[in-house]
């Protein structure tokens, strides 16, 4: 694993936390298509955000891809990981 939680401080705290709200505030309607990504993403409702921000109605096909920046682990799967989780934000940009 490259280990990418080890860039993840309290200001990466702050600056998700500042995506996420942004996401929300900007894309998130709580349309059927995005109950649906948060349910896959097993409820994790900020992380759910800022993927379709990012991807939009293509979400779904991001979290089943694997993502090189996470050592090519589906994202799906790095939410099980708890010191992966942060690390997710990394990777979306990706």
């Amino acid at each position: 694993m490259n280990k990418l939680e080890q860039y993840f401080d309290s200001n990466g705290s702050r600056a998700w936390d500042t995506l996420v709200n942004l996401a929300t505030e900007t894309y998130w309607t709580n349309s059927e298509s995005q109950k649906l990504l948060e349910q896959t993403l097993k409820n994790q409702t900020d992380i759910a955000k800022v993927v379709y921000a990012r991807f939009g109605e293509a979400s779904m096909e991001w979290v089943h891809r694997k993502v090189p920046a996470l050592d090519n682990l589906h994202s799906k799967y790095t939410l099980s990981k708890v010191k992966i989780m942060p690390c997710l934000s990394i990777s979306v940009q990706v």
